[in-house]
Parts: structure tokens; C-alpha cells; sequence
């Protein structure tokens, strides 16, 4: 164990079984809406919805959470998924710009590069601000293959499987030879659905928890203890 509690040996035999790091982008990446804020967002969005002639569905569907207010919609009013996506994916491009990257994620994307495995992104975001950042960062010819939001999968999002799905796909990866680093409950459950391992990412006071409860195969406060066994 490291002083954070992280069982190192379970890193080093997870990744040592992996070909494919499919890494989140919010959190393991960069903290998207550091500046602008997600509760913003969320609001940006519920007053599109009002302005759209449907305030009960805005009240009812009130949320401080962005992504959780997509999900609800697409899953209840999917006539109101073009607008609400449109809103929120403005706003992710918007907050990009400003978003300062997570320390040590470029020493772990150039790692996995450089050790031949494959490097992915699978977020819920919008893919557009994903690809956005990559190239702000000149990181986009380190990625294999990106799996992000689309205004089609609003209602497949991670824990769903689709993202991940796309991700193995297109890099020809079997789902035991894929791990998905990821900061939240959705993402363990997404990995474990797929058939991949799961690494938590704890960047938060509380996350380390959390995640271990979600069932995270183990579990990483700093980006940099997985680097080192990669």
C-alpha cells in the first residue's frame, strides 16, 4: 500500500493485463467546469427549457448537475434533447478554454504512449470540447480514439456501455484488456458492465470512498501512482 492507500500491486497487475487505458475526461483530465461552473450550466440549460414553452418539465427536472439534467431529459422529453444538448455543449466548449489540465496526466498519456498500449478518452462530455482540449494541448496525437458525447447518445451515457463499446471497437480491444480510469460511480459501473477493470480516480476529499464502494477494482488519489506502473 502507498501512503494514499493505494494498493500498488493491484495497479501492477491490472495494467499489466491491460492493452487499452480508457482514461475520463472530466476530473482524470482536466476539471471542466472549475471556472465557469456546472451549476451555470444546468441553469443555462433549464432556462432554455423554459423558453422552449415547457416550465413544469424545467421545475421538475430542476438540478444543479448539467449531464444529470441531459440524462433526465433524454430518458423522459426526448423531443427537448436537441435544445438541452445544444446549451450544454456550448458551455463545455465555452469552459475548455479556461480548463487547466489534471497534474500528471500528460506524463500518464505520454507514458501509455510510449509504452504501446492504447490511450482513450470515453466521456460524457461533449465530444466537440473534448477534441477542443486535445488540440489546445497538442495532446490529440496521443489518443488512439476518442468516445464522447454526441447529441444521439444523451440517453447512453456512462454507466451505459455505448461509449466504451465505441472505444473497443475502433481499437480492435477485447474488454478484459481495457481499464477505465474514471472519478465517479458511473464510471466503475460502466467498466464492470463492459467487462473491463476499473481504476478509481480520487481527487476529492470523500472520492477515495466513494469509489471504493462503487466497487473500483482499486482505487488512486494521484495520477502519478499510476503512471509508475505503466
Amino acid at each position: 500500500m502507498s501512503e494514499h492507500g493505494t494498493d500498488q500491486q493491484r495497479l501492477r497487475e491490472i495494467l499489466a493485463a491491460t492493452s487499452c487505458v480508457m482514461l475520463d475526461f472530466d476530473g482524470p483530465l482536466c476539471a471542466v467546469f472549475a471556472d465557469l461552473g456546472a451549476s451555470t450550466v444546468a441553469a443555462r440549460a433549464l432556462d432554455a427549457i423554459r423558453q422552449a414553452g415547457y416550465a413544469d418539465v424545467a421545475r421538475r427536472c430542476e438540478t444543479s448537475d448539467p449531464l444529470d439534467l441531459l440524462e433526465s431529459i433524454a430518458a423522459e422529453y426526448p423531443e427537448l434533447v436537441p435544445d438541452v444538448d445544444a446549451v450544454v455543449s456550448d458551455a463545455e466548449n465555452e469552459a475548455v478554454s479556461n480548463a487547466a489540465s489534471t497534474p500528471g496526466v500528460v506524463e500518464l498519456i505520454e507514458r501509455c504512449h510510449a509504452s504501446g498500449r492504447s490511450l482513450c478518452i470515453v466521456s460524457n462530455n461533449a465530444e466537440s470540447a473534448v477534441r477542443a482540449y486535445l488540440a489546445e494541448y497538442g495532446l490529440t496525437r496521443k489518443v488512439d480514439a476518442i468516445a464522447a458525447r454526441r447529441p444521439d447518445d444523451a440517453a447512453h451515457l456512462k454507466p451505459d456501455t455505448r461509449l466504451l463499446r465505441r472505444v473497443a471497437e475502433a481499437t480492435g480491444s477485447s474488454p478484459a484488456a481495457c481499464t477505465l480510469i474514471g472519478d465517479s460511480p458511473s464510471d466503475i459501473k460502466a467498466a464492470h458492465a463492459f467487462g473491463a477493470h476499473a481504476i478509481g480516480y480520487a481527487n476529492k476529499p470523500g472520492k477515495f470512498v466513494k469509489l471504493t464502494n462503487a466497487g473500483a477494482d482499486t482505487v488512486a488519489e494521484k495520477l502519478e501512482l499510476i503512471t509508475s506502473e505503466l
